[in-house]
């Protein structure tokens, strides 16, 4: 098939020659060697990406999280209009989650129905401890605490499991770090780690690729 695209009149900024509007106009099932390669046309049967409201591209990274989850089928649209979100307006997609989460426990908890009623509960939430022994008694001074995510360090890393390695770690107390032990009745050199009682069915990862310093 010829072209006949027609050269843009550069002198004259009304005219909308050869801007590949024939490219367009023509016949989709039509193939034409100027086709541009950069466009791609779905493929039937795949999945459909999510609309883009304006700057709500993180709802998207959430939902799309979500997909495949069997306890959350939903309209993005409807989504954002029920929790009266800005579209223009760009939020992190962590945080997002981490409120809106909460959001959705705190409401879920005024149904009857005790499966909805523990839906985040039953789905997302996880047991752990943070444990410190104390390197002289062994005594062990234990905090449980429930989590919804588990941030872990990715620089130096290769793997998740190199990851989850270093967030499991023992951790050396000294120095001016010194732990105190009720035991002891004094300060002590201890040891602090994370110990894992219950993983949840949906085990949300946040890989901390930022870290914080004030003086940069």
């Amino acid at each position: 098939m010829t072209s006949n695209f027609r050269r843009n009149c550069r002198g004259n900024p009304f005219c909308l020659s050869g801007l590949g509007e024939a490219r367009w106009l023509a016949d989709p099932g039509d193939e034409s060697e100027d086709d541009d390669g950069d466009l791609e046309l779905r493929k039937p049967n795949t999945f459909v990406g999510l609309k883009n409201l304006g700057a709500t591209c993180y709802v998207n990274s959430l939902l799309q999280l979500w997909f495949h989850n069997l306890a959350f089928s939903i309209d993005p649209l409807a989504f954002i209009n029920a929790l009266r979100l800005e579209p223009s307006t760009q939020q992190d997609a962590q945080e997002f989650s981490q409120l809106f989460i909460s959001l959705l426990e705190d409401s879920l908890k005024q149904q009857s129905n005790p499966s909805v009623k523990n839906l985040i509960n039953n789905n997302f939430r996880g047991e752990y401890s943070y444990i410190t022994r104390c390197s002289k008694c062994q005594k062990e001074s234990v905090s449980p605490s429930l989590f919804c995510e588990l941030e872990l360090n990715v620089k130096g890393h290769k793997t998740l499991h190199e990851s989850i390695k270093e967030f499991l770690k023992e951790e050396k107390l000294d120095g001016v770090n010194m732990y105190s032990c009720s035991e002891c009745m004094e300060k002590q050199e201890a040891t602090r780690f994370i110990s894992l009682h219950k993983l949840p069915p949906v085990l949300n990862l946040q890989l901390m690729r930022f870290i914080y310093d004030r003086y940069i």
